[in-house]
């Protein structure tokens, strides 16, 4: 039976340019769901592991979306109260984990997905919504969107899709990789016996 880190490595995780604390989360949340992707896969062996690993990162994407909504006007009222307080200079190193966790579970997701081969234009929405719902300037733990942009949370939301649809297009490439590849000549006469059937 293939691990879940195994199987993110054939996707390409390595690749994916988190940040330390977003890497260490990634491997966490990873090793927390190796119990119950070994489940799925015992219970649904007729499948494919990466079929099942797609399964499983969009539950825990809509999962971990649903919990960030929750608590979305919460934090941006506490954020309001440290910036009040403190200013906006030392509330900016005020972070919760809720944001990390919803950039890291969607990375994973859309890294599944270029591998599964799940369309472009989906996988895009997808980054366009979540780039849109955080906050980039505070919530990611990526400071370089706030210092690159700090007056353009639009340039910063673009950012951030862009990165997400690079861990996507990792997953693509490594499929790509993974695949065997057919010459034009192979499909055509592919093409042809099964049309001749």
């Amino acid at each position: 039976m293939t691990s879940l880190e195994h199987l993110f490595l054939q996707f390409g995780i390595q690749a994916v340019p988190f940040t330390d604390n977003e890497r260490q989360y990634a491997q966490d949340f990873l090793q927390q769901r190796e119990t119950a992707f070994n489940a799925i896969c015992t219970q649904r062996a007729d499948k494919q592991p990466s079929d099942l690993a797609l399964g499983l990162m969009t539950q825990s994407f809509q999962t971990t979306f649903e919990a960030y909504q929750a608590t979305a006007s919460k934090i941006a009222e506490m954020q309001q109260l440290f910036e009040r307080q403190v200013g906006d200079t030392h509330a900016s190193k005020f972070q919760t984990l809720d944001a990390m966790e919803l950039k890291v579970v969607t990375a994973l997701w859309l890294l599944t997905q270029g591998y599964t081969g799940i369309d472009f234009s989906y996988a895009n929405d997808q980054a366009v919504m979540i780039s849109q719902t955080l906050q980039p300037q505070r919530s990611c733990d990526n400071p370089c969107l706030a210092e690159s942009f700090p007056d353009n949370p639009e340039k910063q939301q673009e950012v951030l899709r862009q990165w997400f649809m690079q861990t996507y297009y990792i997953g693509v490439e490594q499929a790509n990789q993974a695949r065997p590849r057919q010459n034009w000549l192979t499909r055509l006469t592919s093409a042809i016996k099964l049309r001749s059937k």
